[in-house]
């Protein structure tokens, strides 16, 4: 019986998804400072909210019994920013909260000390392995009042550029 109910909730929930569009318009402030702290803030609300607040359309990709995977479409900021590769993961059994966000930004380099100059306190968490020119440096805040910690990624490749950004609780 449960599992049945779970499954009614994933449809509901799916249905939610595929028929939102981005409802935020033009309302939100367009620079990646803004963008990030909506997201950090907006982080512990449900999927569905999550969307309908930050106007990041996400569908649903797959699931399975613990975790529930969406991609989303990219998104254009102001500064030639641009937000791509999406991935946004929620834990399947609380009510679909999001647990892990993750994007690629391009466009306009952002440096370590830009993000230095919005997050003072960050931390060293990966480093590169030597493998690839795609392994990375990641820094990282520290957990805010939610548990919600936000990581800066420079890929070998490029150095001194961000590439990815991610977000997680």
């Amino acid at each position: 019986m449960i599992e049945i109910l779970n499954r009614k909730n994933i449809f509901i929930f799916m249905f939610v998804f595929f028929s939102m569009g981005n409802v935020r318009g033009n309302s939100m402030d367009n620079n990646i400072w803004s963008f990030l702290e909506l997201l950090r803030k907006e982080f512990i609300m449900p999927v569905d909210k999550f969307s309908e607040i930050t106007g990041v359309k996400v569908n649903l990709e797959y699931y399975n019994e613990f975790t529930i995977f969406y991609r989303a479409e990219g998104v254009k900021l102001s500064e030639n920013i641009n937000i791509g590769s999406i991935d946004l993961r929620a834990n399947g059994n609380e009510l679909h909260f999001p647990s892990i966000l993750s994007f690629d930004i391009s466009g306009r380099c952002i440096t370590l000390n830009d993000i230095k100059d919005k997050f003072s306190h960050l931390e060293i968490v990966d480093y590169p392995g030597g493998h690839s020119l795609n392994d990375v440096t990641t820094y990282a805040t520290k957990n805010d009042s939610h548990g919600v910690r936000l990581g800066f990624s420079f890929a070998e490749k490029n150095p001194d550029c961000l590439a990815r950004v991610v977000i997680r609780k």
